[in-house]
């Protein structure tokens, strides 16, 4: 793909390796024993294979409004399937 950035190309690599990844950058998950859906976190990126400790590197705010980061495991999260909270017909 010739218009595709160098971080598209590894994250499609990554993804034709690790063919278990349900997320991709930019998707909003929440970890598995949130059912409040209280804390959304947003997949940063897909893990390299060097990287043993996760498949996602996710970002989110915790309660104190502090950007955090950490590596999951594509089993510890589960998709965002709220309602749309902003439509686009207002």
């Amino acid at each position: 793909m010739a218009n595709e950035t160098e971080f598209m190309e590894e994250q499609r690599l990554i993804r034709n390796i690790k063919n278990h990844l349900r997320f991709n950058a930019g998707d909003i998950v929440f970890f598995k024993t949130d059912s409040a859906r209280k804390n959304p976190m947003v997949i940063k990126s897909c893990c390299d294979l060097g990287i043993d400790s996760g498949d996602y590197v996710c970002t989110w705010f915790n309660s104190q409004r502090c950007l955090q980061t950490e590596f999951f495991h594509d089993s510890a999260l589960i998709p965002d399937d709220r309602i749309d909270l902003f439509p686009l017909n207002f």
